[in-house]
């Protein structure tokens, strides 16, 4: 090629080069831009949140991750046992740590009343709305956290479990999935979501606190009678056979359900009252954190129902 057209070629592909960043680089700035307010102003670490429902202030522990700035993030309401606290369920969970690792908010909150229970129905009005206390922390939240409204998740032990299954019941339409863990469904309400819930529990073969098979002589609570009952509100084909997954640690998968839930419960034998992995359970063949989570993890609220005319 002659040197005056090489000169040439050059200067047209070194300027077609220079168009091509230009008009590439204000998109780029346009998207960051308009991501940016999304998040803007949104708070990030540990805070305790306050909110007055029915005529009482009520509070939980907020933790977001660093990361909690820069998008949306799913967000976990974890359930203290009877007597506990948010900040003690914080510490016996161990999902702070896992959250700041995973990028999601973990929340805390604590029961009212000197006892701290959770109510786990709703046919006595002199008990704390606990339901509507969760309802009022999940408006305000968004203000304080850049969070995903569709990857809200319920956990909770023993009381806490019981309760993060009433939420699933009652809020189906703000709660993709549950999660609870040696929960008490004794005193449950009968269930009618409007929309199917993803559903993992896990449960010792032997807690004396909630028993596995439910209390004589109508042996109300019983685990696999609430597995059931899930399966056949998210419309779950029949079980898979167990398969064992860890020592002692039975898998029980119903598969695909209905707008992509499931409905998946482990089986602990000899396994007693607690949250497997936690202080008092460091030799349980698994860790409830980090299986719950996994659980969790990229799961999205179901869509609502169609309206009927």
């Amino acid at each position: 090629m002659p040197r005056l057209a090489l000169i040439i070629t050059l200067i047209v592909v070194a300027v077609g080069a220079s168009i091509a960043y230009a008009a590439t680089k204000p998109r780029a700035a346009a998207t960051s831009q308009a991501a940016a307010p999304l998040c803007s102003g949104r708070a990030t670490g540990e805070f305790k949140l306050t909110v007055r429902q029915g005529g009482i202030v009520r509070d939980a522990t907020v933790h977001v991750p660093k990361a909690g700035t820069g998008r949306p993030l799913a967000v976990v309401l974890a359930f203290h046992g009877a007597g506990g606290s948010g900040e003690e369920m914080a510490d016996y969970s161990e999902l702070t740590p896992l959250a700041d690792h995973d990028h999601f908010i973990a929340v805390y909150p604590t029961a009212a009343g000197a006892r701290h229970f959770w109510t786990l129905n709703g046919r006595d009005a002199s008990k704390p709305d606990d339901v509507g206390f969760i309802a009022a922390l999940l408006k305000v939240l968004p203000r304080r956290v850049c969070m995903d409204p569709q990857r809200v998740y319920a956990t909770g032990v023993s009381n806490g479990g019981g309760f993060a299954a009433r939420v699933g019941c009652v809020l189906s339409s703000k709660v993709a999935a549950i999660a609870p863990v040696a929960g008490g469904y004794r005193s449950l309400d009968p269930c009618h979501p409007d929309r199917p819930v993803a559903v993992l529990e896990i449960h010792g073969t032997a807690d004396p606190v909630v028993p596995y098979n439910g209390k004589p002589p109508d042996y109300a609570g019983s685990v696999p009678r609430f597995l059931a009952n899930w399966a056949d509100l998210d419309d779950c084909p029949k079980p898979a056979a167990p398969v064992f997954v860890a020592r002692g640690t039975e898998r029980f998968d119903w598969g695909q359900c209905a707008e992509g839930t499931t409905v998946l419960h482990f089986r602990l034998s000899g396994v007693g009252h607690t949250w497997p992995g936690s202080r008092d359970s460091r030799s349980a063949p698994i860790a409830a954190g980090r299986t719950v989570w996994r659980f969790f993890r990229g799961r999205v609220l179901a869509p609502a129902p169609p309206r009927s005319n």
